[in-house]
């Protein structure tokens, strides 16, 4: 009998790996938040991303003393921040194609 050796990419282990462990309702409440952010006005998202740096910044506070809670917070204020940075910059560059 003769064993066969497969090399199997990280990348390919990784997305393996990513795809059992993948949420639906973690999706779909993405998706909401894409959308919500892609219907707000131009002010709205100003006003939404100085919010959104404001609790960053009181976050990140409360982590260097200590008081922090929920750790997971800070990742999401920062995914937050950036779906409004790319909303604004993809409507940047729309403005600018017309």
């Amino acid at each position: 009998m003769r064993l066969v050796r497969v090399q199997i990419s990280a990348r390919t282990v990784r997305h393996q790996l990513l795809e059992r462990h993948r949420r639906p309702e973690r999706e779909q409440q993405e998706a909401k938040a894409r959308a919500a952010i892609a219907g707000a006005s131009d002010e709205e998202l100003e006003n939404a991303l100085h919010d959104r740096r404001q609790e960053l910044f009181n976050l990140r506070f409360q982590s260097a003393t200590g008081a922090l809670e929920n750790s997971a917070r800070l990742k999401l204020a920062k995914r937050e921040i950036a779906r409004i940075l790319t909303v604004r910059v993809e409507r940047e560059a729309k403005a600018g194609q017309i």
